[in-house]
């Protein structure tokens, strides 16, 4: 006869002899590596950084210099002038 409806659930048995980390062993294994990481990656943007700010001041000093300002200005006016005279 067959029963509809009824099901077995099959049993698992429980490992105990698996090691579990607590949290302080945990962090204490990973501090080695998340120190070379940091280092490395603040290597890594080093260069970066130094070209990026090289650039932003190289920009700055040609937006805002007094000097370049006014060169900037009268080569303006010069070409203004030598373009109506065409």
């Amino acid at each position: 006869m067959c029963i509809l409806g009824v099901t077995t659930a099959p049993t698992t048995t429980l490992l105990t002899d698996v090691p579990v980390m607590s949290a302080k062993d945990f962090e204490e294994a990973c501090q080695k590596p998340v120190i070379i990481m940091t280092a490395a990656t603040m290597l890594a943007m080093l260069p970066i950084n130094a070209v990026g700010m090289f650039a932003l001041f190289t920009k700055m000093n040609q937006m805002f210099n007094p000097h370049q300002l006014a060169v900037q200005y009268r080569t303006g006016r010069f070409a203004k002038r030598h373009a109506r005279r065409k």
